[in-house]
């Protein structure tokens, strides 16, 4: 249902049975809320118990590095559609280390997963992340992106089935055995995400979140989450 309201310009979330939201056409629209499906696949299962392994982590913590959580949290701002907002310590920490968990979880002996708190206010914020030229072996998409840190970062990223070049937008959802970890040091950093035959010049999006962390065997540096960078990209071979 679409309204217009002499009251309300922005609307969004939940009340009893009936979700707030907004799309392309209209900025007011309500719906009867619904349960999300949850169709157990190995990826979820896993990002679901990396969740309980945070919040678990979260409980354990000393009372003091709980108060730095809160502390940076305050730091860390995001944009709504209601402007600029922070949230709790324990539910950016939770967010966080979840995210780290799951990415150890698939990718074992890359990193260190740590739970101090930053002493760096803000997000990670990394250099330019853009769509680059493919130079892998058969059919694919590359992303560039750079480190401006001496610490490492941590990229995941996540990428969508192929669409017609007329597609510009995508938010997801995502392929879920097409996640890709990568580690980049200080500095620019390219690297290749292989597709399957059928997709070659269509378009493809990806998800790129990243997070700070020292490398396996060395003391942990705390985790700074990055923001999220769509990219749209066309399906390419190797150059000549």
């Amino acid at each position: 249902m679409r309204f217009l309201s002499q009251v309300y310009t922005i609307a969004r979330g939940s009340v009893g049975g009936i979700t707030y939201t907004a799309n392309q056409w209209h900025q007011l629209i309500a719906r009867a809320r619904t349960a999300p499906i949850q169709p157990g696949t190995p990826y979820q299962a896993g990002i679901r118990s990396a969740f309980s392994a945070a919040d678990a982590m979260w409980l354990a913590l000393d009372p003091g590095d709980r108060e730095l959580w809160e502390d940076y949290a305050d730091t860390v701002i995001y944009q709504g559609p209601m402007g600029p907002y922070t949230i709790p310590g324990r539910q950016l920490f939770v967010g966080t280390l979840a995210l780290a968990l799951y990415a150890d979880g698939i990718f074992p002996d890359t990193f260190v997963v740590h739970d101090a708190p930053p002493d760096v206010a803000g997000r990670f914020n990394p250099g330019p992340i853009e769509a680059g030229v493919y130079s892998g072996l058969t059919q694919g998409i590359a992303i560039n992106i750079t480190n401006p840190s001496s610490e490492l970062a941590i990229v995941v990223t996540d990428v969508s089935i192929a669409f017609d070049v007329t597609r510009n937008r995508y938010k997801g959802p995502w392929i879920s055995s097409a996640k890709h970890l990568e580690t980049v040091p200080l500095g620019p950093h390219s690297f290749n995400i292989d597709r399957p035959l059928g997709t070659l010049d269509r378009a493809v999006f990806s998800r790129t979140r990243c997070f700070t962390a020292s490398p396996d065997g060395t003391p942990g540096i705390p985790h700074r989450l990055s923001a999220e960078f769509f990219l749209r990209h066309i399906v390419a071979t190797p150059p000549p």
